[in-house]
């Protein structure tokens, strides 16, 4: 798996061939029309498309006026000078990094163009869709709620009042009327109360949404003391929500799954290419 995600990711892959030295492709520059020099050194034609091209896009490029097109040669002098001069400033150490960092890119590019003109992803099939729908209906909107009622009281200011409480909350039972007791006790003029809801409000605190998951439709919970404040919690309803139907994300799910083909795709393609060159592996400390 890590030889796929170095392959998508063309960084650091081995070139099967030696690289070639950086001047042969500055040669192929030649052919093309020159349109400045400095120091009598030429820039050429095939240079200023390049660069044109990676900065303002393949489509803008075709449309860009004489002024666009001198803008950006004049960007591209100014990069020369700079990148000459940074040159005549570095050590050989340094000259050696630069190197190790060129034929890496160069065999980045390489390793790009390899995978896009002679690598064919297997197209995601509706089998596949189905598939990964059915293992990830939580993706497409799937999941469950818990409706609740909890019982709260404050008693971090009063012991005597903590113990009332708990026996009276430790009382509950799965099938008592919740709602009559904390009504009765609220009469005499205890600081209890009863708050409905459910899993997916917001602002439910994570102690309190953990009891919740915790408990199966019906069940009550243990009585807790969160921060000197009583709750106990009893799960009335569980919800099912449903997946958005599958038409409506098939889309999604292509685009999710096309990578991966494409993964396996390289790997394929990798195992056959190892097949046919004599590689070893050295060990390292």
């Amino acid at each position: 798996m890590r030889l796929i995600a170095i392959l998508l990711l063309a960084a650091g892959t081995s070139a099967c061939q030696k690289s070639e030295p950086l001047t042969a492709i500055e040669s192929s520059a030649q052919l093309s029309e020159v349109v400045a020099s400095i120091d009598g050194k030429p820039v050429y034609e095939d240079e200023l498309a390049l660069v044109i091209k990676q900065t303002v896009g393949e489509f803008a490029a075709l449309q860009l006026g004489t002024e666009g097109r001198e803008k950006v040669l004049e960007s591209l002098l100014i990069r020369k000078l700079m990148s000459d001069q940074q040159l005549n400033l570095m050590d050989e150490e340094e000259h050696k990094q630069l190197e190790l960092e060129l034929n890496t890119y160069r065999e980045e590019l390489l390793t790009k163009r390899y995978v896009r003109e002679h690598l064919v992803a297997e197209p995601v099939s509706d089998e596949m869709v189905k598939s990964y729908y059915n293992s990830n209906p939580n993706t497409y909107g799937a999941k469950e709620l818990r409706r609740f009622e909890m019982v709260r009281a404050d008693v971090s200011r009063s012991p005597i009042l903590q113990k009332e409480l708990s026996l009276l909350m430790q009382g509950l039972t799965p099938h008592s009327n919740w709602k009559v007791k904390v009504e009765q006790a609220r009469q005499q003029g205890q600081p209890i109360f009863l708050v409905s809801g459910h899993s997916a409000e917001t602002g439910l605190i994570d102690d309190y949404q953990q009891i919740i998951q915790s408990l199966a439709e019906g069940e009550i919970s243990p009585l807790h003391s969160i921060n000197g404040i009583l709750v106990r919690f009893r799960v009335t309803e569980l919800i099912q929500i449903p997946a958005k139907p599958i038409e409506e994300v098939t889309k999604d799910i292509r685009k999710t799954l096309a990578p991966l083909q494409l993964k396996r795709a390289i790997q394929q393609e990798a195992e056959q290419l190892m097949r046919n060159r004599e590689i070893e592996r050295y060990a390292m400390d």
